[in-house]
């Protein structure tokens, strides 16, 4: 199975730099990870130096939350409260995954009624 494209785990990024530490070659490291070669030498340089480079996982992991706690109801606003987050962003990026205020009534309609 090919991982070009797949995003780098955080278990993945610090074997690499164990692998690393280690003596081994960026093209031996690669080898071992199944990972393109400039590819990890980039990705592991930005983890060292504190730059998220699992960031496209966490907006993943925050967009399946978002998603979860609207299906149960939750308004931008308590989702927002919850997190500290700001509602207006929680409200828009909501709206851009199709959770806009009638598909969120219709949710809540439907909760009420399986009560």
């Amino acid at each position: 199975m090919s991982t070009i494209g797949q995003l780098y785990t955080p278990e993945e990024l610090a074997r690499a730099v164990e692998l690393k530490a280690q003596g081994m070659r960026w093209k031996e490291v690669a080898e071992v990870l199944g990972r393109p070669l400039e590819s990890l030498k980039v990705t592991v340089s930005r983890y060292r130096r504190g730059f998220a480079a699992t960031t496209r996982l966490r907006w993943r992991e925050e967009r399946a939350f978002i998603e979860r706690e609207a299906l149960a109801g939750k308004s931008p606003y308590q989702i927002a409260a919850e997190n500290g987050w700001k509602a207006a962003s929680v409200a828009n990026r909501m709206h851009r995954m199709g959770f806009d205020l009638e598909v969120r009534n219709e949710i809540i309609d439907h909760l009420k009624r399986a009560a």
